[in-house]
């Protein structure tokens, strides 16, 4: 059974670590999309907040971010 440390500096080569950029290359896209997507729902939220605070028509905007590719990645 192996075990896991729990902290960095429990690994015993913590100050020399090495990783496969290839193995890590499709987390890290994968990772960059979900913040996109976060970033978009956030900024809509606030487009949104402000508008009905201003007293707009919000519908137009709830329904352009609820169809967006960008936040349904």
């Amino acid at each position: 059974m192996q075990t896991y440390q729990k902290w960095i500096w429990q690994h015993p080569d913590w100050a020399n670590f090495s990783y496969d950029l290839k193995q890590l290359l499709p987390e890290l896209t994968n990772l960059s999309r979900l913040i996109g997507g976060l970033e978009a729902a956030v900024l809509a939220d606030d487009a949104i907040e402000t508008s009905a605070i201003e007293g707009q028509i919000t519908s137009w905007l709830k329904w352009f971010f609820t169809n967006s590719h960008y936040c349904n990645e």
